[in-house]
């Protein structure tokens, strides 16, 4: 299953000066360990946001992938699927 996760946190939760946790899921070993493929990973400084494209077959191995960050905000994780796919279903 794919999920698109966006992850926040506020300029004083900023892991700048500590950049341990966003290394860890910037890390494909990680990723490996927790059972999660990592299809994208995107930032947006200014905004203090982090964006992944992740597959999993469970909604646990997401919540093991993001928990270096769990001290550091908060995680909107959304169940997606391909568009086109979606589009051949809704045509048949």
């Amino acid at each position: 299953m794919l999920y698109m996760v966006i992850h926040k946190h506020t300029g004083a939760e900023c892991p700048v000066d500590t950049p341990a946790p966003v290394e860890k899921v910037a890390s494909d070993e990680h990723a490996v360990e927790c059972g999660v493929k990592v299809l994208g990973r995107y930032v947006s400084p200014p905004e203090h946001r982090l964006f992944f494209v992740l597959e999993a077959d469970t909604y646990e191995k997401i919540i093991a992938f993001l928990h270096p960050l769990a001290k550091i905000g908060t995680h909107r994780i959304h169940p997606v699927t391909d568009l086109a796919t979606e589009i051949e279903i809704l045509n048949k």
